[in-house]
Order: C-alpha cells, then structure tokens, then sequence
C-alpha cells in the first residue's frame, strides 16, 4: 500500500502525493453529489515535482 502525504488544502481541494505521484481531489458541494453521481473527484497531476504539482493544482481548481 502507498504512503499519502497532505500538502495542501485550499476550500474544497486537495494536493496530495501518493506512490511518488501527486494527485488532486476536489470535493463535490452536497447538492450537487446526486447530479454529478460522486462525492469527489480524484485527477492524477502526472509529475513527481512538488513546484509543478503546485502550478497543476492552480490550473484544475481554476477550470473547475
């Protein structure tokens, strides 16, 4: 099983790294779970770099 490791929380969304990875979660407002079918929804940022992972995570929570 893979280490998680918290890094950053900004409102409704997560940075975190998992297997050397860092991945993003963004937690879905309750009255839209039933619509959109999830609770969260977990993207992979595809890097091993934390200073790359962090300009990903601007780039994600902007679009969304």
């Amino acid at each position: 099983m893979g280490q998680s490791r918290i890094l950053h929380r900004t409102g409704y969304s997560l940075l975190y790294r998992r297997e050397g990875i860092y991945r993003f979660r963004k937690f879905v407002p309750k009255d839209l779970r039933e619509i959109i079918g999830q609770r969260e929804i977990k993207l992979s940022l595809r890097t091993t770099d934390l200073e790359t992972a962090k300009r990903r995570l601007a780039l994600e929570d902007h679009q969304s």
